[in-house]
């Protein structure tokens, strides 16, 4: 008997397939919405208190983009592009704790929330100078 291969997933790959469940449970919304809008045998208050509530549960899982950004995890290559770093300053990051990461085998990755964070710690505002 044949041994079953096992599949192993990085991050992205499972952060992908979370995605596309998302977006099945979207389109079952719609689905349920579309069926709620045919059947006639709910009573026009009921029907209407329904696809508020369709409505609802629809609109938060769309509501917060900004979610989604800070649920990504970004590898080495993709954090040093963005921050427009050394792959010896992003090491140094992690040595010092200035930047928190998961690290799966020898594969590091990077929270976008983290990322942020760090970037809005080193913000500096604009100031008027005088003439």
């Amino acid at each position: 008997m044949a041994a079953k291969e096992k599949k192993s997933w990085t991050l992205f790959q499972v952060l992908r397939e979370l995605e596309k469940i998302n977006q099945t449970l979207v389109l079952c919304f719609e689905e349920q919405n579309s069926i709620l809008k045919n059947l006639s045998r709910v009573d026009p208050a009921s029907h209407a208190q329904l696809l508020e509530r369709i409505e609802g549960i629809h609109q938060s899982q769309n509501k917060n983009p900004e979610k989604k950004l800070k649920e990504t995890w970004f590898d080495v290559e993709e954090t040093m592009k963005m921050l427009n770093i050394s792959r010896r300053t992003l090491q140094n990051y992690r040595d010092q704790g200035v930047l928190s990461f998961s690290q799966i085998g020898s594969k590091i990755y990077f929270r976008a929330a983290d990322l942020d964070d760090h970037l809005d710690r080193h913000y500096a505002k604009a100031f008027k100078t005088k003439r």
